[in-house]
């Protein structure tokens, strides 16, 4: 349980892998909340943009699944697994091993350009 911050800009995802017409798209400030299983991730872009995902993750095996639900503006039929680790410092590092119904690039740079910091 726990609220993640990371602020991204667009160097941060043209490095990734995204072209900067993508990474533009993708670049600004995502809070990630995990509470007994479920999590809320908001993002609010640099140039006015925002949106919302909601989600169930569980630990199977040595992944994390998220199995995304909301409306359909919202990371529909999402599903990601990904693995996570906590640093020294305390942030915490994303890895994406999959996702389906969503592009697997944008949604790797997105998660992984950058460690996130807790803030609650």
């Amino acid at each position: 349980n726990g609220v993640w911050q990371v602020t991204q800009t667009a160097d941060d995802l043209v490095k990734m892998g995204l072209l900067r017409s993508v990474a533009q798209d993708f670049a600004g400030v995502t809070t990630l909340t995990f509470k007994d299983g479920k999590s809320l991730e908001v993002w609010q872009g640099e140039q006015g943009k925002t949106g919302k995902c909601q989600a169930n993750y569980e630990v199977v095996g040595d992944v994390v699944r998220f199995t995304y639900f909301g409306s359909p503006d919202e990371c529909p039929n999402r599903v990601d697994e990904m693995q996570w680790r906590l640093d020294d410092q305390g942030l915490l590092h994303l890895h994406l091993v999959s996702t389906k119904n969503a592009p697997f690039i944008e949604i790797r740079a997105y998660l992984e350009a950058k460690p996130w910091q807790k803030v609650k």
